[in-house]
């Protein structure tokens, strides 16, 4: 859920409010953060990287009021990591029997 920002506000938002950017090419998912050099768009993901854009680039943007999600664990293929898992699982059905 969300409402539109029109462009004369933009640079009034808070640092790290998530937007929905409508560029010419692009629908972009952030956190913005408004700077002197102009938009910054930051994802929490850390190998994504942020983009910069001005307000000129804007056709549309959208502050995101809700979010309802669910967080993916991180993954780890380490085989210690795997068998610390595989033991949790086994004790927990020890414990049930």
């Amino acid at each position: 859920m969300g409402e539109k920002v029109p462009h004369k506000v933009v640079k009034k938002l808070n640092n790290g409010t998530i937007v929905l950017a409508v560029t010419e090419n692009e629908l972009i998912l952030r956190r913005l953060y408004v700077t002197a050099d102009g938009l910054v768009l930051r994802a929490d993901h850390k190998n994504i990287d942020d983009q910069t854009i001005t307000v000129n680039d804007l056709k549309e943007l959208w502050r995101v009021r809700y979010v309802f999600f669910r967080r993916i664990p991180d993954f780890s293929d380490s085989m210690e990591d795997k068998m610390a898992f595989l033991e949790a699982q086994m004790k927990e059905l020890r414990n049930s029997i």
